[in-house]
């Protein structure tokens, strides 16, 4: 499939697909009661987050899912477009995650290298209200944790705590 707009929305949906079974299987595997469910995307409507997790362990988390071919192709104005009355996804999912008290993670996939990063939500929120374009493999890695097959409750369930609660992440930096 061809790198354009089309072959991106199919890349992004299956990563979403597929980010949903990880979740899912990581709670069974783990012992953890909860769910992991995708919210409804019909296309023309509005979707405030990807994923949503609710578990007694690992708490109540928004995940926005991108996918890119490579780290230089992800620039944060592509990840922010504009919807209704001019607000960007960026910043109706920071709302949406602040009202709902959801911890926010943004997971990429970087095709490429197959690898997958978890990072904070607030950190792109931060950073966009900053008109600071451009999120860097080194800022990735960083701040974000990678997703393994051997990622455990406990470090996983830190990172959100740690990082990932909506204005918790903003006391912690500056």
């Amino acid at each position: 499939m061809a790198r354009g707009q089309n072959a991106s929305r199919d890349y992004g949906k299956d990563f979403e697909d597929n980010l949903r079974l990880y979740f899912t299987e990581f709670l069974k595997k783990n012992s953890c009661q909860g769910i992991c469910y995708k919210m409804h995307d019909d296309g023309a409507g509005y979707q405030p987050i990807d994923l949503l997790i609710d578990s007694r362990e690992l708490g109540y988390i928004g995940v926005e899912c991108k996918s890119t071919y490579e780290v230089e192709d992800l620039e944060l104005w592509k990840l922010n477009r504009s919807g209704e009355f001019g607000i960007g996804q960026i910043e109706r999912q920071h709302a949406f995650l602040r009202n709902a008290g959801r911890y926010g993670i943004m997971a990429i996939e970087i095709r490429k290298s197959g690898d997958v990063w978890f990072l904070p939500h607030q950190h792109i929120f931060n950073k966009i209200e900053r008109q600071d374009t451009h999120l860097s493999l080194r800022e990735i890695k960083d701040i974000g944790l990678r997703q393994s097959k051997n990622l455990d409750v406990s470090s996983f369930s830190n990172f959100v705590r740690e990082w990932c609660e909506t204005g918790a992440y903003y006391e912690r930096i500056y």
